[in-house]
């Protein structure tokens, strides 16, 4: 069975061997023609967006990226647990058949803007570098519940945090044209920026029979963070 790293492998390597194959077999004037100038991108791999690409110089485009990371899910079950208390006034065992409810949603989005200049062009493939600002907003939000059945309560736990980060991310790439409307890229990026978070949490504990405590914490920090986002690629569709 093909494993899914043998596969992004495949996907990163396959420009490379295309672009060799591509140059002996491609005339010297298909080549030339073959390079359109404004292109939508399509990131596929370790990473979820898409951007639009516009020349600015022969040799210079600018890119402007949305990147976005959405993950949710809910569920339910239940276990049973022993309570046992022993006192010199009092001993007891209590069982109690607990419902659990929980709820988790996170999502990450990404706005960049990026200068690309080509510095090497041979046919149709381009490396390319490139500079430019980004900014990221994060909102994280978690809630669980355990309802007490055979008791009288439950305890319950909400978490949430968002943060916005901006700061600048460096790109280096690799670009081929395989046909005129079509293209592959591969690219590694790394950013620095400055993150604000802002966290809240609240426990809240009731048994009627017994006792009630909630407790709430709030924080708020602030710093600079590094990002190496890894090897992504996609498509590339001209226009």
């Amino acid at each position: 069975m093909i494993k899914l790293r043998q596969v992004q492998f495949l996907i990163i390597t396959a420009p490379l061997l295309l672009c060799q194959t591509y140059l002996i077999a491609a005339p010297a004037d298909s080549l030339a023609n073959s390079r359109p100038k404004s292109a939508l991108q399509l990131d596929l791999i370790n990473s979820t967006g898409f951007a639009f690409l516009m020349p600015v110089t022969p040799s210079m485009r600018l890119r402007f990226g949305l990147n976005a990371n959405i993950q949710s899910n809910s569920g339910n079950n239940n276990y049973s647990r022993i309570y046992q208390a022993v006192n010199p006034d009092t001993a007891y065992t209590q069982q109690t058949s607990e419902p659990q409810e929980s709820h988790y949603f996170s999502a990450t989005t990404t706005f960049s803007a990026i200068f690309f200049n080509d510095f090497f062009t041979s046919g149709p493939c381009s490396l390319y570098a490139g500079l430019g600002p980004f900014a990221t907003y994060s909102r994280y939000y978690n809630s669980s519940k355990y309802t007490y059945i055979n008791g009288t309560g439950y305890d319950e736990q909400n978490d949430s945090n968002y943060s916005w980060t901006y700061g600048a991310r460096a790109a280096l790439g690799i670009q081929i044209v395989i046909i005129k409307e079509i293209g592959i890229h591969a690219e590694y990026s790394c950013s620095v920026g400055h993150q604000k978070s802002t966290s809240n949490g609240i426990s809240t504990s009731n048994n009627t029979s017994r006792y009630f405590s909630s407790s709430t914490d709030n924080s708020n920090s602030s710093g600079t963070t590094w990002i190496f986002s890894g090897v992504t690629a996609g498509l590339l569709f001209f226009f």
